[in-house]
């Protein structure tokens, strides 16, 4: 066998072995190319997966951002419009607190001018009195009366001034007492009578309850409010039966404890709503507004407004009731001083007294007056 026959031969076996190979392999099996195509195909969701999840926590980190901005952005909405309503609350005290100084300043001028003018009367009357010392002579005495008859009316008029009207009419009687002429005898009945109608009036005394208020009124930054602070639990107590509790039985242990919260806790019992806790703030408004209540009081007593005087005690005494604690000496002082300007009537009939200085005039126009007495 040559050479040549040979390697046909091989090459001829070669391609029956590989036929038998092909021959065993099962349908089924698969083929190694789709191996790799399924693996790549994984590869490919899983990317996507990733891509994904990384997409989910992008925007959930985005969201939680947005929060925590909008969050901050409100934190701060809020605290600009705290600070807007606390520089408010401070300009309408400071409005307030101006308004009461003016009120209080006018009225210190306006008794100051009532005491100036007070001053230049009775310079003017003494005056009056010098003059006519220097010009008359005989019937001087009846000069006398009938001016200082004139400076009663003037008085008792224009300022009720009762105090001085009664001196002066007795002043009057003093200077007429040793003149015998019956015209005369008439006209000291005619002042007596006067005198006596002033006597019995009752006017309440203006200056003395201006000095009452006045007190009421400093008082107010001390009033006991309504919603005082809470006290300190916390403090230890000295009773020498909280300290011994701890030796004694379940009962007396629970006595000693209920001893022990008597004095710090109040139970009151109220039919109108409950006052809700005041900041600092708002207890210096309540005051302020008290005390701008009271100034109605003040304005009512120097004008003698009854009117006024009713409305201002009502409106104080609800204020005191509903902020207040009643319960308080000084609070119930304020209120019964209250009560007593509410009774109070201002609105006076005031009987005339100028009848006797007019029989004075005219008399003395007529000349039938006897210039000695």
């Amino acid at each position: 066998m040559t050479e040549e026959q040979k390697e046909t031969d091989e090459r001829v076996a070669q391609e029956l072995e590989v036929d038998n190979t092909a021959d065993d392999i099962a349908p089924d099996s698969p083929v190694p190319e789709e191996k790799t195509e399924v693996s790549q195909d994984t590869t490919v969701v899983s990317a996507s997966y990733k891509i994904i999840l990384l997409i989910v926590v992008l925007l959930s980190g985005a969201a939680l951002a947005a929060s925590y901005m909008l969050w901050m952005q409100m934190k701060k909405s809020n605290a600009d419009l705290s600070l807007q309503t606390d520089k408010q609350i401070k300009q309408y005290l400071q409005v307030v607190e101006d308004a009461q100084e003016r009120k209080s300043q006018q009225v210190t001028i306006a008794i100051n001018e009532n005491r100036n003018s007070n001053q230049q009367i009775r310079k003017m009357l003494e005056s009056i009195r010098k003059v006519i010392d220097e010009q008359s002579k005989g019937d001087i005495k009846l000069v006398q009366a009938e001016s200082v008859l004139r400076f009663a009316k003037i008085r008792y008029e224009t300022l009720h001034d009762l105090s001085t009207t009664i001196i002066a009419l007795e002043l009057s009687l003093e200077l007429l007492k040793d003149f015998t002429n019956p015209v005369i005898a008439g006209i000291k009945n005619q002042v007596s009578l006067e005198l006596q109608s002033v006597k019995d009036l009752v006017v309440p005394d203006i200056s003395s309850e201006l000095i009452n208020l006045d007190v009421l009124v400093k008082s107010i930054d001390s009033l006991p409010l309504l919603s005082a602070t809470v006290r300190d639990l916390s403090a230890q107590s000295s009773d020498p039966d909280v300290k011994d509790v701890a030796e004694k039985s379940l009962g007396e242990k629970f006595k000693g404890m209920l001893k022990a919260l008597q004095p710090l806790v109040t139970v009151r019992r109220t039919k109108g709503a409950t006052v809700p806790m005041l900041g600092a703030e708002e207890e210096r408004l309540v005051r302020l507004i008290l005390k701008s209540r009271y100034e109605q009081i003040r304005q009512a007593l120097i004008n003698k407004d009854s009117t006024l005087l009713r409305s201002g005690v009502s409106s104080i005494q609800q204020w005191l009731s509903k902020y207040f604690d009643a319960d308080k000496e000084v609070v119930k002082d304020a209120l019964a001083r209250l009560e007593q300007w509410g009774n109070m009537d201002l609105d006076i009939n005031y009987p005339s007294i100028g009848l006797s200085l007019q029989q004075l005039i005219d008399l003395r126009a007529q000349g039938q007056l006897q210039t000695t007495p």
